[in-house]
């Protein structure tokens, strides 16, 4: 049985030592989004069965019992949602830096620009994680899709990269109403007096939990529509440029 893509004449998957596979992370990093969207919404119902018991408590319906379990059910899912998002956190940001790594070679002159530490610190600098993730991954985009025209036009000649225009916003969004729904009882406007504001208020995270968790899963899906059209990209056979050097 012949080599895998054999008779590719200069194509970088004749340079073993240079390319980076992509395509098992991309399998595994694609199971991790699906699995922290499961667990999103898992931890968007126990926000609900805590309003409902809530909200039975006051009506004399349910015991201090079933508020205790009520909050061990939040916590419990909590948890097990952070846990989720830092394994397919680690899965992602290896995908990540093996694909970044695969589009400065594949683009050479058209690579990224931000290189080095930026790959991954990106991701957790304050500020620049609100922009530079978005970039490079906008970078890569137009740089590993395969191109019929000379190099000089690839502007003309690569997919749009609105996608992750609209996956950026939807991921920034849902991440942003999460936080104002953890900190809304912490605002002194909305500090509840009364039983009835206290209801009021579960019930308005429970709706904020819900919204961001609709579009974080928007989000989600349209990242695994951008980790597999990356990854069939870079497995496009096609002669490899020298990437630029690190800065």
């Amino acid at each position: 049985m012949g080599q895998p893509h054999a008779g590719l004449g200069d194509s970088y998957f004749n340079h073993r030592d240079r390319y980076r596979p992509t395509g098992g992370l991309s399998i595994a990093a694609i199971v991790g989004i699906g699995l922290v969207c499961v667990l999103d919404i898992a931890s968007t119902a126990t926000s609900w069965t805590q309003y409902n018991v809530i909200v039975d408590y006051f009506d004399d319906r349910a015991t201090d019992a079933d508020l205790d379990a009520s909050d061990n059910q939040v916590f419990t899912w909590a948890i097990a949602h952070l846990v989720g998002l830092a394994v397919a956190g680690t899965v992602l940001l290896v995908w990540w830096y093996r694909t970044h790594y695969n589009a400065r070679w594949i683009g050479g002159p058209d690579t990224p620009g931000r290189t080095g530490g930026w790959v991954i610190g990106a991701w957790f600098c304050p500020v620049a994680n609100l922009r530079f993730p978005r970039d490079m991954i906008a970078d890569a985009w137009r740089v590993s899709a395969p191109r019929i025209k000379p190099r000089s036009t690839f502007a003309d000649d690569t997919p749009s990269a609105a996608i992750i225009n609209v996956w950026w916003t939807a991921f920034l969004l849902s991440n942003a109403l999460s936080l104002f729904a953890t900190r809304f009882f912490r605002l002194p406007a909305k500090a509840p007096t009364t039983t009835a504001e206290f209801t009021d208020s579960v019930h308005t995270v429970a709706v904020l939990d819900t919204v961001a968790s609709v579009i974080y899963l928007g989000a989600g899906i349209l990242a695994i529509f951008i980790i597999l059209r990356l990854t069939s990209w870079q497995n496009t056979p096609r002669t490899p440029v020298e990437p630029a050097a690190e800065t």
